[in-house]
C-alpha cells in the first residue's frame, strides 16, 4: 500500500482511498476532488542520472506535496513521475489555489541529493459530483481518473465503443 520511493500510498492505497472517500461522499455528501500532478522531467532524470537518482527526486516531489497538503489530503505516487492527491473541499476555488500553491513548490525544486533538476507540473483536477458517482459510481470515477492518469501522460483520448 505505500510506495518504497516516497513513503505514499501506492496505486492500490489510492484505489482503496478512494473507495473510503466515495462512501463518504454517498453516505454524508462529503464532497472531494482528485489532483493529478505529471512531472515530466522524471524520465529523462532517471536516464541520466539513474534510479537511485530517480528515487531521491521523487521523494523530494512527495516532500513537497506533504508540505503543502500536511495531514488534510491522501497522497499517492502511481508511476513515471505521476502523483495523486484526494482532499474534500467546501469551495472548488480553493481547490484550484491549493494545487497552483502545490506546483509552485515542485517547481521550485532545483536540487535533490548531489543533482541538479528541474520539476514541471502538468496538473489535472477532477471533482466528484453526483454526475460522475451515480449509477455506477465507483467504476465511473476509476474510470475518469483513469483517463486523467491517461491525459497527464500525453496518451490520446480512448475512442468510444460505437455499438
Amino acid at each position: 500500500m505505500e510506495d518504497p520511493a516516497t513513503g505514499l500510498n501506492n496505486l492500490r492505497g489510492l484505489a482503496e482511498n478512494m473507495n473510503h472517500y466515495l462512501g463518504e461522499f454517498w453516505h454524508h455528501g462529503r464532497k472531494f476532488c482528485v489532483m493529478g500532478f505529471y512531472i515530466k522531467e522524471y524520465e529523462t532524470f532517471c536516464r541520466t542520472f539513474g534510479d537511485t537518482a530517480g528515487n531521491v527526486y521523487l521523494k523530494a516531489i512527495g516532500k513537497a506535496l506533504q508540505d503543502v497538503f500536511d495531514h488534510r489530503a491522501i497522497l499517492a505516487y502511481v508511476i513515471d513521475g505521476q502523483f495523486y492527491v484526494i482532499m474534500q473541499y467546501e469551495n472548488p476555488e480553493n481547490m484550484h489555489k491549493i494545487q497552483q500553491k502545490a506546483v509552485r513548490h515542485i517547481e521550485s525544486i532545483h536540487h535533490v541529493g548531489e543533482w541538479r533538476c528541474t520539476c514541471t507540473a502538468k496538473i489535472t483536477l477532477s471533482y466528484v459530483n453526483e454526475e460522475n458517482a451515480g449509477v455506477f459510481r465507483y467504476e465511473q470515477l476509476m474510470y475518469q481518473f483513469m483517463q486523467e492518469l491517461g491525459k497527464a501522460d500525453g496518451e490520446m483520448e480512448p475512442e468510444t465503443d460505437k455499438r
